[in-house]
């Protein structure tokens, strides 16, 4: 824990920004996943704001599948008149998936329907992309498969639009 304090606190001290705080613990015994809740955004003279204590984000796709979320807090989807928080935008998505989704399938799946949402943001709204290399939006999506004992943790990265696994409940 403190290692990851020290990533985080090196990190605003050269990037000047707050940072979300989120726990992905895989075990053998279980996933366990948690979040702050403070967001943040650049006012017009690109100074970091508080924008809420309040925020959510950590979710449950389903009884078998939780997401936690960092990055950007709103996007404006197609078809909407104003900014949607990435919350509201995560209980769309989860209505809309098959219940027995795998984790894998979830996590590509989100990411896809994210990428689609960034993607508008940017071309057709005119919104400052995401700096080379680096996410707007990320999700870490972890859970079980239905029937299987083995907990399996994907990260989601927008963009590019993609998910990659990252470990299971026996590594």
């Amino acid at each position: 824990l403190r290692c990851a304090l020290k990533v985080i606190r090196d990190f605003k001290e050269n990037r000047g920004l707050d940072v979300s705080i989120l726990i992905t613990a895989c075990i053998p015994e279980g996933i366990v996943l948690a979040g702050d809740s403070r967001q943040t955004y650049l006012n017009a003279r690109g100074s970091g704001r508080i924008g809420s204590d309040f925020g959510t984000k950590v979710f449950q796709l389903n009884p078998r599948i939780g997401v936690t979320t960092f990055g950007w807090a709103f996007l404006q989807p197609q078809n909407a008149a104003i900014l949607t928080s990435i919350g509201t935008l995560v209980e769309d998505f989860r209505v809309a998936i098959n219940p027995q989704v795998t984790i894998a399938d979830a996590a590509n799946l989100l990411a896809q329907h994210f990428q689609q949402i960034y993607q508008y943001d940017i071309t057709t709204l005119k919104w400052n992309p995401a700096l080379a290399g680096q996410m707007a939006i990320g999700f870490q999506v972890a859970g079980y498969n239905e029937n299987s004992t083995l907990g399996e943790v994907y990260l989601c990265s927008i963009p590019p639009g993609n998910s990659q696994f990252l470990l299971n409940t026996h590594n």
